[in-house]
């Protein structure tokens, strides 16, 4: 019997919304989706701050995630300090051609304003709209 396979989703955001990810996370795979974000499983009392050899192992682990993944969501927000890994992961994504989707305001980074870019003003929008592309995502017109 054919099982179609289930949308790979890369999760991208500042590290301080590690908790509200995880329970996006959770809500996108009760929904049908293979979510790829190991970030989200670091220690919390890192707050982020890895050795050299810590970051670069992660490094590589979230580029081998991005890659994997067909769609590639980043939730921003204008208040985000400059640490911003997420937007370098966001361009790396843009890069390799991922379907992206930008979460949050978009006025922080002009890249977010792309025609190529999906966006959803809030994290209820973007999930509402998930749940009606889980198997089918139309292409941008």
């Amino acid at each position: 019997m054919y099982k179609p396979r289930r949308k790979r989703i890369y999760l991208a955001a500042a590290f301080r919304r590690q908790t509200e990810l995880r329970a996006i996370r959770e809500r996108l795979i009760e929904s049908g989706f293979d979510v790829l974000a190991s970030w989200l499983d670091e220690d919390p009392k890192t707050d982020g701050k890895l050795t050299r050899v810590e970051s670069n192992r992660a490094i590589d682990l979230s580029v081998f995630e991005i890659i994997r993944a067909s769609i590639f969501v980043c939730f921003i927000d204008p208040k985000d300090s400059g640490r911003g890994g997420h937007q370098v992961e966001f361009g790396y994504a843009w890069a390799k051609g991922k379907v992206l989707i930008s979460v949050g305001s978009a006025e922080r980074n002009v890249f977010h304003e792309m025609y190529k870019v999906r966006q959803y003003a809030t994290v209820e929008d973007f999930l509402q709209n998930a749940q009606l592309w889980k198997n089918y995502l139309p292409p941008l017109v």
